[in-house]
């Protein structure tokens, strides 16, 4: 009595596209809430690998700076700066563009 659940369908009445919520829902396991989240997280990946150049090594590998940061450095290298510093969370970084290298501050 009554329709079947079906996740797939969830995912896609949000918005999502057919073949990213299907590989989201098999990496949850079939769980729509953690579909939600990997299929959001790859988006906002997919975004900043699309809408930026610049990227650093993090804890997971190599992730794309967000578009405030990817924009200072962009800037600094259009000019020809050797450095550049960014705030990101809280936290300060002085990118070399020459080493090509981040330093914690």
């Amino acid at each position: 009595s009554g329709k079947a659940y079906d996740p797939l369908s969830q995912l896609l009445a949000l918005g999502f596209e057919a073949e990213s919520a299907r590989v989201a829902l098999a990496a949850a396991g079939g769980d729509v809430d953690r579909a939600i989240r990997i299929a959001l997280e790859d988006s906002e990946a997919h975004d900043a690998r699309t809408l930026g150049d610049w990227e650093f090594e993090g804890d997971r590998g190599w992730v794309a700076f967000e578009c405030a940061g990817d924009s200072v450095i962009s800037a600094a290298a259009a000019r020809g700066d050797e450095s550049c510093e960014l705030r990101i969370g809280g936290n300060r970084y002085l990118i070399d563009l020459v080493s090509m290298t981040q330093l914690n501050l």
